[in-house]
């Protein structure tokens, strides 16, 4: 249970008052926290929820209460509903944000009513009772509780916005953070101004003010581990190391390093300027040196007798700040760390730099973009944010790639007006960053102190002025790509060999390109991605952008290969090539200027290969909408018979095919086979790919007879034009098979399975996926025969598939199917079972819930429960396919209707018979609308609803129905054919039903 009464003090000077009034209350209505909170703790997470969770806090206000950081922290997030007010809030919703919050006087006269005063007026000028009138004041407390329903951590989303756990967070990070002290007074101290402490501001670095506290100072408290610690704080520009190194010291820095604190700016041009410098520490720690220039004519030495000041002021523990270390030009030395700091290893040494500290005993800490919580935080930070929901402040912050500069400069120009919500919005949707960020802080430079702006232009150019020319080569190429890592193949093909280890390094050391850890083995290797706002950047240098983009989309083609998306080891390079393809076509399709022949030629073919992809990989909406214009596109820019043309159709039917739209899907390839046959011939390899696919049309439509003319003529013309072994006549012959299969001729189906899996195994190997495909198809057909040996087979695949692929991978799932369906057939329903649960897990994770491989595998689990005997629980899974198909599909879809075939075997098998005629009634009825009486779908649905009928004793309507059936067998198939002798058997059995029925009536 949750006390709704949070009581705030000091724990030295109130805790006796605070416990009496918790005694009185009760431990279920009050919580009293009994931690010590020095100066350093933190709060722990139980004591925020309790805090969000409570509907009144209650303030011991005396005097040491606002002295300590823990009260005045609670008392801020107290207050945060109320500090969220506009300033048009009217006094009625200002008391409401007040009323929750009671304040308790000291006992004693004479009570500092001047810390009252740091009170909202309406909280400052009420008469609080005193802290001894325990029971007026339990008596005000449940009576401020009776009137607040709401919890503070209510009210807080209510006013801020965000959702319970991201308040929490939040509200974590800004009680965990040691607050800022006043450096005033601190000695010794250089320089004695000091940019001032963001505060409240400071957002999303808690973690990273731990971790550098803790290599500088935590792991060398004891003065016997060992030499001081240099940290080195490594970004690129605009990161925030500054900013870092800023507030730790002011948080932690007066309390670690009472021996003094020197901050040296190594960014400043000259020799003269670092001296400067060197000679004011100097003054700070003997207050006797003179003046600099009498320092010079003296002819003394800075750096040497700064060197042996800080070496007798390092036992009272220094810290020392050398902050931006310049990066060398091309071809240059890096200067030492003791250009800036003559006592390296005898003082706490903290450095910022864009570039790695090549010295050895630097810890180096990568300071990376922020968290897209804590960018919308800081976007947002002084911001009305209530009408607007998080995920459109983060569309902004993602604009900017969470830059902490980035942010900083927008929310200035939100606060300042320079720039609305909106306009912002619209800007993120259809314009690079970099010259609006630079834009607002012109604007901005009018409204506040100039030397307190930086813009993105001056943060990040120097460090691209200063890479040697064919690192900035490649950067650009890089800058046209999406942000997310890059294969190191791409880099290999857009790179030349004699130069690519040295623009690598370049790249990653001057945190051009994240750095990427952790890359497992199955996967690619990576370089890292470029950051959105640099990339923005470094496009404004290209001399020629439009050639570099040209040349980035052929790379990209080259390495995502037709043949590559099929090849397992190449599954994880183009599915990581998979981002940078889509933001090439997307920048091309967005038509900025005119395209040149070469860019409509890459547009069209980047699509093809998306879509290709995203088809594999089960993306299908986005295959089918990239299909789509990727066609618009080669129609509008083409010519009609142009091979990329008959690609992009080639594709759009691909995607039909797995939407179940056969009908459509043949006419794109009828027209992709005259084009091909017109332009190459009729015995050209691609023209009998797109008879090939042609005739796969025809049998999933079931029409096999027509499937089987088409396969015939394309293996016949393989053979002779390819040869035996080429891939191609394979393919054909596998195809041919799985159609004989189907005609019933399994014995001819078994030879060619048979010759295709010998040559596989000869020329590819046991293990590649081409021969396990083959082995997979020739178990089909051995099952079909009755083979013993199919489980060893199938157990045989899904190995190797584990092994080479990975557990998640489709083709290793499709074994698993094809492993649980022999299972099935042999009676072992509880290992089908195990393997198709273990495919539905790893496909709802995967690909979602409402996905055709998910609602597939459904499909195969409720038939295995089924098979166990678990109706109720195969009727829960076919309901729930048959309830997605329908919303997604349609209610005539041939998978809908597939699911509604499948949900009334279940009914049936349940009883429920008049269910499952309602259901195969309508399949019925489709199917003769839209396949005509003789399609085989049709008559296995009028088979289905006999059956049905037959249960109801509706003995006519059976009888009706299969006398249709029977009748077209004959017709179409003749008297042996096996199909024609079972429907003669099911009429026979419903005759003799329909007799013995005659026979039990009465008469009438």
């Amino acid at each position: 249970m949750n006390p709704p009464v949070f009581i705030s003090y000091a724990r030295h000077t109130s805790i006796g008052l605070a416990r009496k009034l918790e005694e009185s209350l009760g431990s279920s209505e009050a919580f009293l926290d009994e931690s010590d909170l020095e100066a350093g703790s933190v709060f722990t997470r139980g004591l925020v929820e309790a805090l969000l969770n409570s509907r009144v806090v209650v303030v011991f206000a005396d005097e040491t209460y606002f002295r300590r950081w823990y009260c005045l922290r609670e008392l801020r997030t107290a207050l945060a509903p109320f500090l969220a007010l506009g300033a048009e809030a009217s006094e009625e919703e200002k008391e409401a944000e007040l009323r929750p919050i009671v304040i308790v006087r000291p006992p004693e006269e004479g009570s500092p009513e001047e810390e009252l005063k740091r009170l909202p007026s309406l909280l400052r000028n009420t008469q609080w009772r005193k802290g001894d009138d325990l029971p007026g004041l339990v008596h005000l407390v449940r009576t401020r509780v009776a009137e607040t329903p709401a919890t503070l951590g209510e009210r807080l989303e209510r006013r801020r916005g965000g959702a319970r756990a991201e308040l929490c967070k939040r509200l974590m990070e800004e009680l965990t953070l040691p607050p800022p002290r006043s450096l005033a007074g601190f000695r010794p101290l250089y320089p004695v101004q000091w940019p001032p402490s963001l505060d409240e501001g400071f957002k999303g670095r808690a973690d990273e003010l731990w971790q550098l506290d803790f290599h500088l100072s935590t792991l060398h408290h004891d003065e016997a581990s060992g030499a001081a610690s240099t940290v080195a704080l490594v970004a690129g520009g605009g990161m925030g190391k500054t900013r870092l190194a800023l507030e730790y010291v002011y948080r932690l820095g007066p309390r670690h390093y009472p021996g003094g604190i020197f901050w040296v700016d190594a960014g400043v041009e000259t020799d003269d300027a670092v001296e400067k410098q060197l000679h004011g520490i100097l003054r700070a720690l003997r207050r006797e040196v003179p003046d600099l220039v009498a320092f010079r004519k003296q002819e003394r030495n800075a750096a040497a007798e700064l060197a042996e000041a800080l070496h007798e002021a390092a036992r009272g523990s220094v810290l020392y700040v050398v902050d931006n270390i310049p990066e060398a030009p091309e071809g240059a030395v890096p200067r030492p760390l003791d250009t800036w700091c003559p006592a390296v290893g005898k003082v706490a040494l903290l450095v910022t730099s864009r570039a790695p500290q090549g010295v050895e005993g630097i810890q180096s800490l990568h300071v990376g973009t922020l968290s897209p919580e804590s960018s919308v935080q800081l976007l947002t930070e002084g911001v009305d944010e209530s009408s607007w929901e998080e995920p459109t402040w983060s569309r902004i912050a993602e604009w900017v790639g969470c830059l902490p500069l980035a942010l900083a400069v927008l929310n200035r120009a939100l606060r300042y007006g320079g720039v609305s919500r909106e306009e912002l919005l619209e800007l993120a949707q259809h314009r690079g960053p970099v010259r609006e960020l630079d834009r607002q802080v012109e604007a901005l430079r009018g409204q506040i102190p100039s030397e307190s702006l930086r813009g993105v232009t001056e943060a990040l150019l120097i460090s691209y002025e200063r890479l040697p020319e064919a690192a900035r080569k490649t950067a650009r190429y890089l800058a046209q790509l999406a942000p997310e890592p890059v294969p190191l193949a791409l880099l290999e093909a857009l790179c030349p060999k004699d130069v690519s280890h040295m623009v690598r390094f370049a790249l990653v050391t001057r945190n051009f390109v994240t750095k990427v850890r952790g890359v497992k083995k199955e996967q690619v290797p990576l370089l890292g991605g470029m950051h959105r706002v640099l990339a923005d950047l470094v496009l404004e240098q290209s001399p020629d952008w439009h050639r570099e983009r040209s040349e980035v989309c052929a790379a990209l083609l080259w390495v995502m290969t037709a043949e590559a998306r099929l090849e397992p080891q190449a599954w994880a390079l183009v599915s990581a090539c998979l981002p940078h393809a889509e933001r090439l076509f997307e920048e091309l399709g967005r038509g900025e200027g005119p395209l040149t022949r070469e860019d409509e030629l890459h547009l069209v073919r980047l699509g093809v290969r998306i879509g290709k992809v995203s088809n594999d990989r089960g993306l299908l909406k986005r295959a089918s909408e990239v299909a789509a214009l990727t066609l618009e596109w080669a129609q509008a820019t083409l010519e009609a018979d142009h091979p990329d043309t008959l690609k992009a159709q080639n594709i759009v039917a691909l995607t039909l095919w797995t939407e179940g739209k056969y009908k459509e899907a043949r006419e794109f390839l009828e027209r992709v086979w005259h084009g091909r046959y017109r332009v190459l011939g009729a015995e050209h390899r691609y023209t009998l790919k797109a008879v090939g696919n042609l005739a796969f049309t025809f049998w999933l439509q079931d029409h096999y007879t027509q499937a089987h003319s088409l396969q015939t003529h394309v293996l016949e013309v393989s053979r002779r034009v390819l040869g035996e072994e080429h891939p191609d006549t394979l393919r054909a012959m596998n195809a041919l098979a799985n159609t004989l299969s189907a005609l019933g001729d399994y014995p001819g189906a078994r030879q060619l399975h048979t010759q295709v899996l010998e040559v596989r195994r000869r020329v590819l190997g046991e293990e590649h996926p081409d021969t396990l495909s083959a082995m997979n198809n020739l178990t089909n057909t051995l099952s079909a025969l009755g083979y013993s040996g199919a489980r060893q087979l199938r157990t045989q695949v899904l190995e190797v598939r584990r092994r080479v692929l990975g557990e998640e991978h489709p083709d290793t799932l499709s074994a698993m199917d094809n492993l649980a369906n022999t299972l099935s057939a042999l009676g072992d329903y509880p290992g089908a079972r195990q393997l198709r649960t273990q495919v539905l897990e790893v496909r709802r994770r995967v690909l979602g819930e409402e996905h055709p491989r998910t609602l597939a595998s459904m499909n195969n689990l409720a038939i295995t429960l089924s098979d166990m005997g678990d109706d109720l629980g195969a009727r829960q899974l076919h309901t729930q396919v048959l309830e997605v198909r329908r919303r997604v599909l349609g209610e005539e879809h041939p998978h809908t209707l597939r699911a509604m075939n499948a949900l009334a075997l279940t009914l049936y098998a349940l009883g429920d018979y008049l269910g499952a005629r309602q259901l195969q009634t309508r399949v019925l009825e489709v199917h003769l609308r839209a396949l005509g009486e003789e399609h085989p779908h049709t008559l296995r649905a009028m088979n289905a609803l006999a059956l049905t009928l037959s249960a109801l004793g509706d003995y006519l309507g059976a009888r009706q129905l299969q006398t249709r059936v029977l009748e077209v067998h004959l017709r179409a198939l003749g008297e042996e054919h096996p199909h024609t002798i079972r429907a003669a058997r099911n009429l026979a059995a419903t005759v003799a039903a329909l007799r013995h029925a005659a026979k039990e009536q009465p008469p009438t």
